[in-house]
């Protein structure tokens, strides 16, 4: 999502079209100025997904061949850099529990869409701070790093010194 806007780029793993318009006209409702793609069994997912540019993926716990956790292990296989929000009608702790655990970043109910706007902000906003942090973590260890290599000229140049001293003492 752009920084300070309300544009929303979403990829649904949804097989109900129905389903898909109630979840797209709660993110509108709130006011995010949605775009977005779909994709409705395996194949089409499968077809999309070198594509797959999303701020969030709505995905749905069970299509007709295919369950959101299997949608969730395949984007991770497939480096597919967006939080994934499982959607389902089951309320279902251990699916709950198996969604977060195999990588959804969060998990909300049919009946309780109402709330999927706040979700999605807060796993956004979520995802961009882990962003920030492991640049921040990959800025420090690329800063260790020239340290140490700084460090070893800084020694070389001292022995080079060293050694230059010494012949012309002898």
């Amino acid at each position: 999502m752009e920084t300070g806007s309300n544009k929303l780029r979403v990829f649904f793993i949804e097989d109900n079209i129905d389903d898909m318009e109630l979840e797209l006209h709660e993110l509108q409702k709130a006011g995010y100025e949605v775009t977005y793609d779909s994709a409705r069994n395996r194949r089409e997912f499968m077809e999309k997904l070198p594509e797959i540019s999303a701020d969030v993926i709505l995905a749905d716990y069970s299509l007709p061949d295919m369950t959101g956790y299997e949608a969730i292990d395949i984007l991770k296989k497939a480096a597919i850099d967006s939080p994934v929000v499982l959607v389902t009608g089951d309320g279902n702790e251990s699916i709950a529990v198996d969604s977060l655990r195999l990588g959804a970043s969060d998990y909300i109910i049919k009946k309780h869409i109402s709330g999927l706007s706040a979700r999605v902000a807060r796993v956004i906003e979520m995802w961009a701070d882990r962003k920030a942090k492991e640049r921040a973590e990959a800025e420090e260890k690329r800063l260790q790093q020239l340290l140490i290599e700084n460090q070893r000229m800084e020694a070389i140049g001292r022995l080079a010194g060293g050694i230059a001293h010494d012949s012309t003492t002898c």
